[in-house]
C-alpha cells in the first residue's frame, strides 16, 4: 500500500477536510503535525515543525518522512511545513496555498517573502483556491503548468447546485467558500453585494462557509434585507 505523507497542523479543519477527501485512494495516510490531535482515516505524527527551530529538527523530520517512503509528500501551506517537506528530499512534493500564506505572510517579512519564492519554484505541483493567490505565486516564480487552481473545501452537492446554475442565463452568482471568521472580511463582501445587487438584482451571492461570525452575519443580512 502506497502512503501518502501529509505536513500540516492537524487539528485544522482544512486538513481533516483532505484527509477526508482522501480516505477513497486505498492509501496509508500519515500526517506530520506540530501540533497533536485526532485525524479520522490518518496517522499523527507529533514533530517540531517551527521555522525558528529548523536547524535542529530539520534532519529528524526528513528522517521520519523518508522511513515512511511516501509516494507523495504533500504540504499545506507555504513557510515551515513546505520547507520541511522540501528538505526531505522526498518527490513529487506538492504544496497547497492556503492564501494568507501567500497574500499576508510574506508581506510582513523578508525571510518569508523569499521562502515563499525559493519552495514555489521547486514544488512539483502547487493547488491553490483562487486566481489571485495564483497570480501571486506567479510572480514569485512559479510555472504556470505547474499550479492546479480549484475552489476546494465545498461539499459536492454544492459544486453540483453551483454547476446548474451556471448554465442558466438569466442567473449570475458570486460565490464565497471562506470561513465566516473576521480575517475574511465577510461583512465587507455583503456591503459590496448590496450595491451591485441594487442596481443588478439577478445577481445572488452564496456564501458556503461557516465560523464563529456565522449569526452576526445571519443579523447582517436580515437587517439590510439581502436575504
Amino acid at each position: 500500500m502506497k502512503t501518502l505523507c501529509l505536513l500540516a497542523d492537524a487539528r485544522s479543519p482544512h486538513l481533516q477536510k483532505w484527509v477526508a477527501g482522501c480516505r477513497s485512494l486505498a492509501a496509508r495516510i500519515v500526517v506530520i503535525s506540530h501540533h497533536p490531535a485526532e485525524v479520522s482515516g490518518a496517522e499523527v505524527i507529533r514533530q517540531n515543525l517551527s521555522l525558528t527551530a529548523f536547524w535542529a529538527s530539520g534532519l529528524k523530520v526528513r528522517r521520519t518522512i523518508r522511513e515512511l517512503q511516501p509516494a507523495v509528500v504533500h504540504a499545506h501551506q507555504f513557510g515551515a511545513h513546505a520547507l520541511y517537506a522540501w528538505f526531505s528530499g522526498c518527490r513529487p512534493l506538492i504544496i497547497t496555498a492556503w492564501g494568507s500564506d501567500v497574500l499576508a505572510r510574506p508581506r510582513q517579512s523578508l525571510l518569508l517573502k523569499w521562502l515563499l519564492g525559493f519552495l514555489a519554484r521547486r514544488a512539483d505541483l502547487i493547488t491553490t483556491d483562487s486566481g489571485v493567490v495564483t497570480r501571486e505565486l506567479e510572480c514569485h516564480g512559479a510555472r504556470p503548468e505547474r499550479i492546479l487552481t480549484f475552489p476546494f473545501g465545498i461539499p459536492q452537492a454544492v459544486y453540483d447546485r453551483l454547476g446548474q446554475v451556471a448554465k442558466e442565463e438569466t442567473r449570475f452568482v458570486f460565490c464565497s467558500p471562506r470561513l465566516h471568521e473576521p480575517l475574511y472580511n465577510i461583512d465587507l463582501i455583503l456591503a459590496a453585494f448590496k450595491a451591485i445587487n441594487r442596481e443588478f438584482p439577478q445577481t445572488e451571492l452564496w456564501l458556503l462557509g461557516d465560523g464563529s461570525q456565522t449569526e452576526n452575519l445571519k443579523a447582517f443580512v436580515k437587517e439590510r434585507q439581502l436575504a
